[in-house]
């Protein structure tokens, strides 16, 4: 069987008729114990505001929010379906066995095995794997009778310079194209694609500005580092632009991670945020803390409490009701019992709150959301350089 389905609670970012937003605001601001600009926020778009409830304490979530003017509804979550019971089936039979057998001995006439790789394919001019012609590294078939080939003549391989090139004069031999897969060029590679992917985040941070060209820039760089190390040939450029495709995602996620880690100190160094905005909040909140820690001792002193600084809409302690209790315990309780430990300074108090609501974000979250068209275009730019260039820049 499968798990039980669960519910949340979905703000539609909608006001319900007759309530004024203003006053809407400042209630849902006192029922999430956030500013009132950071509850302007919840009310201007769709949110989920819970998750992973049973479907009575979510309806109970809907009529709190409701009762304030604040639309939400109840969406469900359904779990994830179990795995189908494995089928059982009879064993072949031994004429089955022996068809199969034979047609696995049986040559096939549209397949051919490469002389180079050894990797067995369908038939084609180029091989699949290593990308040689086959007519290049074809063993020569001797024969008495079989007339002399440039190949096999001697001086066969010599070109003739004073001869004009055409068509059948353009013939290029195994040595030319067929070229194993050069290691100390994927290691060069790979070395640039680290140095790339580092220095995209140094002049990201250093300059406060993303550039895509520097991804454009990245994948000649990976490509030239193989093609100086002697590497040609397809899977080598496909090394490449894969080598280059890791080196842009990765210099792009570690300039948002670090944006991400230092994001307090970019916005104050930039004058985005006005600490002392927040100044009356930490007063709030370390008044509460060390009010809760000595005068609440049970559920009654807690109804007083969550009247007196506003952690319910109930004007009286008697209409605290229960599943409000239970939220405030799970939600608020533990955050006042650290404030009231630790005793943070304001400087210390605003930044570890707002960290860890920018933390609540994921890493390839908000690297997606940042991800643009021009980022993709000079994604494929990279990329195909890389290929380009790693792969001998080879026309057939």
């Amino acid at each position: 069987m499968g798990r039980a389905p669960t519910y949340n609670v979905v703000s539609s970012g909608e006001i319900n008729a007759g309530f004024d937003a203003q006053q809407v605001a400042n209630s849902c601001a006192k029922l999430f114990k956030t500013t009132p600009e950071k509850a302007q926020a919840l009310l201007s778009k769709k949110l989920v505001l819970k998750k992973g409830l049973d479907l009575e304490t979510a309806r109970a979530y809907v009529r709190k929010l409701d009762s304030i003017g604040m639309a939400a509804t109840v969406q469900e979550v359904k779990p994830e379906p179990t795995l189908k019971a494995h089928t059982l089936s009879l064993e072949p039979t031994e004429e089955e066995l022996r068809a199969k057998e034979e047609a696995v001995a049986k040559p096939s006439d549209d397949r051919v095995t490469c002389p180079k790789c050894n990797l067995e394919q369908p038939k084609a001019e180029q091989c699949a794997g290593c990308g040689v012609y086959m007519h290049k590294v074809a063993p020569v078939q001797e024969s008495s009778d079989a007339a002399p080939t440039p190949a096999t003549r001697p001086g066969g391989n010599i070109r003739n310079s004073s001869a004009k090139p055409g068509k059948e004069d353009e013939v290029t031999y195994a040595t030319d194209d067929v070229e194993a897969l050069n290691l100390k060029a994927i290691g060069a590679a790979a070395g640039a694609a680290l140095i790339g992917a580092v220095l995209w985040k140094v002049i990201a941070m250093s300059t406060g500005y993303e550039f895509s060209l520097i991804a454009w820039g990245i994948g000649g760089a990976v490509g030239f580092a193989a093609l100086a190390m002697g590497g040609r040939g397809i899977s080598t450029g496909i090394a490449c632009g894969a080598l280059a495709f890791l080196a842009i995602m990765g210099g792009k996620y570690m300039v948002i991670q670090s944006i991400q880690e230092n994001w307090f100190e970019i916005l104050a160094d930039s004058g985005e945020i006005n600490m002392q905005d927040f100044r009356p909040v930490y007063d709030s909140v370390i008044q509460a803390a060390h009010s809760y820690q000595t005068d609440v001792t049970d559920d009654d002193s807690l109804r007083n409490f969550m009247v007196e600084y506003g952690y319910t809409e109930a004007s009286e302690p008697s209409e605290v009701v229960q599943f409000e209790i239970d939220d405030f315990k799970r939600e608020f309780e533990p955050e006042l019992r650290k404030v009231a430990l630790e005793n943070p300074s304001f400087e210390q108090w605003v930044q570890a709150t707002f960290s860890q609501e920018f933390q609540e974000y994921s890493t390839f979250q908000l690297m997606r959301e940042d991800f643009g068209l021009l980022d993709m275009l000079f994604l494929f730019l990279g990329v195909g350089t890389a290929f380009q260039m790693g792969s001998g820049l080879r026309r057939h």
